[in-house]
This record gives C-alpha cells, sequence and structure tokens, in this order.
C-alpha cells in the first residue's frame, strides 16, 4: 500500500482536493492534477486537514 500512496502522491506535506466520496467509502481525490481513487481501507487511515 505505501508503495502505492508513493506514486499517487499522497504524502504528508501534498496538497490535494476531495473530488467525490461513494457510498462503500471510496473516495475521488485529486493530487498535482491527476484524479486518485482511494479505497475505504485507506481512507479512512489517511489524516486530511483543512
Amino acid at each position: 500500500m505505501l508503495d502505492f500512496l508513493e506514486e499517487a502522491s499522497i504524502l504528508p506535506g501534498h496538497v490535494g482536493m476531495l473530488l467525490g466520496t461513494s457510498p462503500d467509502g471510496t473516495v475521488t481525490i485529486e493530487i498535482a492534477g491527476h484524479p486518485v481513487g482511494v479505497g475505504s481501507f485507506a481512507s479512512t487511515r489517511i489524516l486530511v486537514t483543512a
């Protein structure tokens, strides 16, 4: 899982935008101009601050 996060630029200090959520907990975010789907397991464990 850590390889996926690094390849998708989901790293501490990176800025992204939430594009959408689905009923199963999957979220779509945009980081560095690219949309990334994140499953519910990972999305519930990633701290996001505003």
